[in-house]
C-alpha cells in the first residue's frame, strides 16, 4: 500500500531515551547527525572528529542523502 509518509522529529532527550532502552551510546555532533552504537567512543576520540574537524563534517553532509525514497520502495518490495 502506497500512500502516506510519517516524519518525525526527537529532541535530544528523546535520543538519549531511545538509546538507553536498546542499550546503545549516543552521540551527536550537529542538528542533523546523530550516532547509535554498542561502543563507546572515546572523549578525546569524538571531540577531535566530529567536533573540531570541519572536514569531516562537511564530508559526512555532503555524503549523506535522503533515505525516504529508497526506504519507502524496500518496505513496499517486502511487503
Amino acid at each position: 500500500l502506497e500512500h502516506g509518509q510519517h516524519v518525525s522529529f526527537y529532541s535530544k532527550k528523546t535520543f538519549k531515551f531511545i538509546a538507553k532502552e536498546f542499550g546503545l551510546n549516543f552521540y551527536s555532533c550537529s542538528k542533523t547527525l546523530h550516532l547509535f552504537t554498542g561502543k563507546k567512543i572515546n572523549k578525546n576520540y569524538y571531540d577531535f572528529v566530529f567536533k573540531k574537524s570541519k572536514y569531516f563534517s562537511n564530508h559526512i553532509n555532503k555524503k549523506l542523502n535522503s533515505k525516504t525514497f529508497s526506504d519507502s520502495r524496500m518496505m513496499i518490495k517486502n511487503n
